[in-house]
Parts: structure tokens; sequence; C-alpha cells
């Protein structure tokens, strides 16, 4: 935490003027409404202390453009390729338990500290729930349930990082920051199936610190999980 301590992140994040299509059928399917009714039904996660950003990133994420939601999912390229594509990609590290692993900066919003979360009952157990964060319906995605770890304790998943891929904002529910990591293209091993076997579904690549893998959590395998499921 003393490198983020350190850190210029006080980019402002302000919301979207309008739900994108990907919002839209989130509410539809796993809220059971009319994604105009939806924020409604949701208390707002305003800008008081416990919601300011433990981290928030330089720029914010991605955006998809408001004036076309409808075209917004088809026309963002997957962010996977953009990685393979970079000189060098820079990542943020977490726990979920004991294990170490991380997200591309590229993705990531901010981070913020576990919030009251309003129930699905329609949604999967990968789903716990959604806050309306600033006036954006967000999904909050259990890791544990996706990776087949134990259930949390009364102190795991105490942060949430807030991202952005293809037209949905929704948060990934992290026990503990690390740190910041920029890996240079040689770096980064993508065929993760090769390197760690079984459990591999939202793993898109490893790279290595202090003789550990560390593996990178895929944001886009993460979005067609939600959206499919």
């Amino acid at each position: 935490m003393e490198y983020f301590a350190s850190q210029d992140f006080d980019a402002k994040v302000s919301p979207q003027d309008s739900m994108t299509a990907a919002e839209a059928d989130f509410i539809r399917k796993y809220m059971g409404m009319d994604p105009s009714q939806a924020l409604a039904s949701v208390p707002v996660i305003g800008d008081d202390a416990r919601t300011q950003p433990v981290l928030a990133m330089p720029g914010g994420a991605p955006r998809v453009r408001a004036a076309a939601p409808a075209e917004a999912s088809a026309e963002e390229a997957p962010i996977e390729l953009s990685l393979r594509a970079a000189e060098s990609v820079q990542l943020v590290g977490f726990y979920v338990g004991s294990q170490l692993y991380a997200l591309p900066t590229l993705a990531i919003q901010e981070v913020i500290r576990r919030q009251e979360i309003s129930q699905l009952p329609m949604a999967p157990c990968f789903v716990s729930g959604v806050i309306n964060l600033r006036g954006r319906i967000t999904p909050l995605i259990r890791l544990r349930a996706l990776l087949d770890m134990p259930a949390a304790g009364q102190n795991d998943e105490r942060f949430t990082i807030i991202c952005r891929c293809r037209g949905l904002q929704f948060g990934v529910q992290i026990d503990q920051l690390q740190t910041m990591y920029r890996v240079m293209q040689p770096d980064l091993n993508w065929n993760a199936e090769a390197s760690v076997g079984a459990n591999v579904e939202f793993i898109t690549g490893l790279f290595e610190v202090d003789d550990k893998l560390i593996p990178i959590i895929s944001i886009d395998r993460l979005v067609d999980k939600v959206l499919n499921a």
C-alpha cells in the first residue's frame, strides 16, 4: 500500500450520461425490470468518505460512447488484444485469499471499499448483487466463486475493483490490494493453459515476480460470463 500512497491517483471519475446496451441487458436479465426503473430501486452510493476511491486510475477506464450504446460493445475491441499488442502492460496486483492475481489497469476505473449490496435473487452465485455507483448500476463479481476458492470469511472481500469493459461497468470483489506492476511484453506468458493446467477459464496470462507466477484475470471473459450466464 506504500506504493499507492506515493502515486498521483487523483483523477476524477464522472458518470456517463446514458445506459449502455450491456447494462440494459444485465438489468433485464437479472433484475427482471425495465432499465429505466432500475436506478430508482437501488440506493445511490455517492462521493462520501466511504466511496472516495482507494485507487483512481488516471483518466479512468476505457469509456463507451453514450451516444450510440447499441453499437458500443461491437466497436470496442477485446482488451486482451490490446494487451498482447502493447510494448508493456501495467497491472494492479491483489489478493483473493492467499493467492495473488492481477488485472490490467487498462480496464480499471477505481478501487473502492466494501459497500452495502442490493441482492439479486435471479442472479447466479458468482454475482453477489449490485450497487448504484454514482448513477451506474454496477454488478459485483465474486472471483472466489468463479475460481472455486473457499467461501469468504467475515474480514474478506474488503475492496472492490471497479472495471469497464464492452459497455458494462462491474466490480470485482477482492480481499487486499498489493501493488502495481509494469511488465514488458517478452516477460508475459499468454499461454496460461500450458503453464497452469486446470482452472484457467478466467486466466488470460501469467508473469513472474520473485520466482512466483502471478495469473492475470481475463476482463473479457468475466464480462462474457456475466452477460451470457
